[in-house]
């Protein structure tokens, strides 16, 4: 963004709250390869390096742009938490994504026994294979690797 009379806080939080949902739109329910994954962190380096006004030729690290839009908490307020708008934090893509899996299968797990999403991720096929192309892991299998991550 070159409107240079916006501070780089409006500047992030514009991006949290119009650009982050748009890119992890449905990712609670996604089984992402590390190649999936680059692409999004890549998109959001892009986003991110264009918002601090960095060019390419900078050759500024991922992890360097976020440490430092990183503003720490809302002095303003101290009942401000995580999920504040008004937050300025900036998560890597791959940790929103495992946050929204976790808060989903979170959701599930509390639902009755007879409602079908709670079917669905709790269902298993007796008999067949998987057909050449389909995905690696199951949702099962990215929520075990999400909480031994998270050490839970």
């Amino acid at each position: 963004m070159e409107k240079r009379h916006l501070t780089l806080k409006t500047k992030i939080q514009t991006y949290k709250c119009m650009v982050l949902p748009c890119m992890l739109y449905g990712s609670e329910t996604w089984n992402c390869t590390k190649s999936q994954i680059k692409t999004l962190e890549g998109t959001q380096y892009r986003h991110l390096r264009t918002i601090c006004g960095k060019s390419w030729k900078d050759k500024i690290s991922y992890y360097e742009i976020l440490k430092s839009i990183q503003f720490g908490p809302n002095q303003n307020y101290e009942w401000a938490h995580e999920d504040d708008p008004k937050n300025t934090d900036v998560k890597s893509v791959e940790t929103s994504i495992r946050i929204n899996r976790l808060r989903y299968a979170g959701h599930i797990q509390r639902m009755k026994d007879n409602r079908l999403p709670k079917i669905m991720l709790y269902g298993e096929v007796n008999a067949g294979q998987r057909k050449p192309g389909c995905p690696k892991k199951s949702f099962r299998e990215c929520r075990k690797e999400d909480l031994k991550l998270c050490r839970i």
